[in-house]
């Protein structure tokens, strides 16, 4: 089992290298995720979040994580 800073790191990589069809198996079989930025609602299944990142990868421009840091959520 990976730690949360783990699977923060692949996705991170994942995202950056444009390798989306990796992403989604970061995810639980049943994952919620609510995405800020997405107006449509929670992404519901790691099913859900395969079409979701196969959707992104034809529409977002190439991004690159230069410095992540992780800590305690605070808030």
């Amino acid at each position: 089992m990976r730690s949360p800073r783990e699977v923060v790191e692949r996705l991170v990589e994942g995202v950056s290298h444009v390798r989306w069809d990796e992403l989604p198996g970061l995810y639980a079989e049943d994952a919620v995720v609510m995405h800020p930025l997405d107006r449509a609602g929670p992404l519901t299944g790691r099913e859900a979040l395969r079409r979701h990142f196969a959707a992104a990868a034809g529409r977002l421009p190439s991004l690159v994580a230069a410095e992540v840091r992780t800590g305690p959520a605070s808030g």
